[in-house]
């Protein structure tokens, strides 16, 4: 029961510790939804803005993180 109360915890982490990610990733699939749905825009086009914006999306957290580690300790 242990464990799985862990691995639980350690999902949630993922999901929750950083929110500037979690929004990032949100704002990615409402731009790419908005061309897929609103604008009829062609799937490739869509796929390209969702691989980049992930991309960058963690690109960014990465060196925040780095940033914030660096400058606190």
């Amino acid at each position: 029961m242990k464990t799985l109360t862990a691995i639980l915890l350690e999902l949630y982490g993922l999901f929750v510790d950083d929110g500037a990610l979690a929004v990032l990733a949100l704002a990615v699939v409402a731009l790419a939804a908005l061309l897929a749905v609103g604008l009829h825009a062609d799937g490739r086009v869509t796929g390209i803005v969702l691989v980049a914006g992930s991309v960058a999306s963690l690109l960014f957290s990465v060196f925040r993180t780095k940033a914030t580690r660096k400058s606190g300790s």
